[in-house]
């Protein structure tokens, strides 16, 4: 397996939609992670940590992401080669909101610039609502799969996981690199959220596991 350690976590916000106090959030974001390698018959993979992240999870409306990055080194073959393997996710809900997560795969490194904003309103009875208001210009590139994870039913003790290996690959007649990212979205539902003050939420793309090589036919 080839392991990397893009992790985002995010601590949901103080206060939500129906809920009047002082606006406060927190959260952790480590993308740090050390390339790594595997080689089958000379021909070597290399994975590491895209170039950003961002986390604005800590309010309903908002999303996260992580992504790696794959090349691949012949090691002098002039022979093109498609590489077959599983990347490995996981996210995790301990609130009790529906996520929704998505992976990508992309040819070129995207260019991510979308931000999210704390925006209230007005609620009833002298309530002020708090959520994200997000931009919604990302490309990460093709859809690779999407999913769900399902809200907790008693967050303090019940916490909800994804855990999958998808299926993809890197085709080295025309890929040069290969960038995945995951997304998660942590839905407004326009009702009170409150029971998801301090609870977590994670993500992380943990791996590439089951490398295989197939000599491209004609090469």
């Amino acid at each position: 397996m080839i392991a990397v350690a893009t992790l985002l976590v995010a601590v949901v916000g103080a206060t939500f939609a129906y809920f009047t106090a002082t606006t406060s959030s927190e959260g952790t974001d480590s993308n740090a992670a050390n390339a790594t390698t595997a080689t089958v018959k000379d021909i070597t993979l290399n994975l590491a940590t895209a170039s950003k992240s961002e986390t604005y999870l800590n309010y309903p409306g908002g999303f996260g992401y992580a992504g790696v990055s794959a090349t691949v080194n012949k090691n002098g073959d002039t022979n093109d080669y498609t590489l077959s393997y599983n990347v490995g996710i996981k996210v995790t809900n301990q609130t009790k909101t529906e996520l929704t997560w998505t992976l990508y795969r992309s040819i070129v490194e995207p260019t991510l610039t979308d931000t999210c904003t704390v925006e209230s309103t007005a609620g009833d009875a002298n309530e002020t609502r708090y959520s994200y208001k997000c931009s919604s210009g990302n490309n990460y590139g093709t859809q690779v799969e999407t999913g769900t994870v399902g809200a907790s039913s008693d967050a303090d003790v019940d916490i909800k996981d994804v855990t999958k290996s998808v299926a993809s690959s890197f085709n080295t007649s025309e890929d040069t690199n290969v960038y995945y990212y995951l997304v998660v979205n942590y839905k407004d539902t326009n009702a009170s959220q409150n029971a998801d003050m301090g609870k977590k939420i994670s993500l992380s793309i943990t791996g590439i596991t089951d490398v295989k090589v197939q000599q491209n036919a004609g090469a």
